[in-house]
């Protein structure tokens, strides 16, 4: 299994993605989406340790999309080029898991 981007490096109120940026960066309404997806990002991890492999894909595909919603709306290059990463890092698990199920 490769290394995906912990949700615990990207936390909600991390400085290396601000999501409290009004001007600039990602809006004050990115924050609860970044929340959410950072709390099933953790769900998913969990359930892929754990081998609960269906579960796993369903909380990714969940974050991936949130996290897509939240790269809509970041301004800030540095906070793209992090999301993007972890779009990468999740997206690429999903494939996996698809190959693993069955489903690819």
């Amino acid at each position: 299994m490769n290394p995906l981007p912990s949700p615990r490096r990207l936390s909600s109120t991390d400085d290396r993605i601000s999501p409290r940026k009004s001007h600039a960066g990602m809006a004050l309404s990115s924050k609860a989406t970044l929340s959410a997806a950072l709390a099933k990002a953790r769900t998913a991890v969990q359930l892929d340790q754990a081998q609960y492999h269906d579960g796993a894909k369903r909380y990714y595909v969940e974050a991936v999309g949130l996290i897509e919603r939240v790269l809509g709306r970041a301004s800030n290059e540095e906070d793209r080029k992090k999301l993007e990463e972890v779009l990468r890092a999740y997206t690429n698990r999903i494939r996996q898991l698809d190959a693993l199920l069955g489903l690819a």
